[in-house]
């Protein structure tokens, strides 16, 4: 992913709001930002699930002014996690910048078992969905002609039996304790 350039509040809110995040806030007078800008760069191509976004403090001081109170000297970065500021700092400092990146991989990685496990309660609904829609086909109907009763076939049965399989894949053993 390459780097975004924001001068929105709107936009940067949206951008931060999900995910993780890098914010480079400089100036185009500035050396020392000039001096970060290609490892930056770099850093967004070597890490596409990381968002990294770029404001220039002249360009974005009358509509960011809520976003650049934090922001006494430049280059200045913030990390976000969905939403949700975890880090700051100032200055040139490439090592910091990568740790940085480092910190927010490891916020990624972390929130990856709790996507999975929203995916399997997701799929789990489906399937408990698609039986009740089999059951409710499978009920004995009446025909029209004779009044009686139609016998449904063995289907019901077979979609509840897929139903208690996959709800017993997604239960998992406790280790055992030594």
């Amino acid at each position: 992913m390459s780097v975004i350039h924001v001068h929105e509040s709107d936009k940067f809110k949206e951008l931060i709001s999900t995910g993780v995040s890098l914010v480079d806030f400089s100036a185009s007078w500035c050396g020392p930002c000039k001096l970060v800008e290609p490892v930056f760069k770099n850093l967004a191509k070597e890490n596409p699930s990381i968002k990294f976004i770029h404001i220039d403090v002249d360009d974005a001081a009358e509509s960011m002014e809520e976003e650049l109170e934090a922001v006494s000297g430049v280059p200045h970065f913030e990390l976000y996690h969905n939403g949700e500021k975890i880090s700051q700092f100032a200055g040139a400092n490439l090592g910091k910048i990568k740790e940085s990146v480092e910190t927010l991989k490891s916020k990624l990685e972390a929130s990856k078992p709790v996507e999975e496990e929203e995916k399997k309660e997701e799929s789990k609904e489906e399937v408990i969905t698609n039986v009740e829609k089999e059951e409710d086909k499978n009920e004995p109907k009446e025909d029209v002609q004779t009044g009686e009763q139609k016998d449904s076939d063995s289907q019901g049965s077979h979609e509840h039996s897929k139903l208690e399989e996959i709800s017993n894949s997604n239960q998992t053993e406790e280790p055992k304790k030594e």
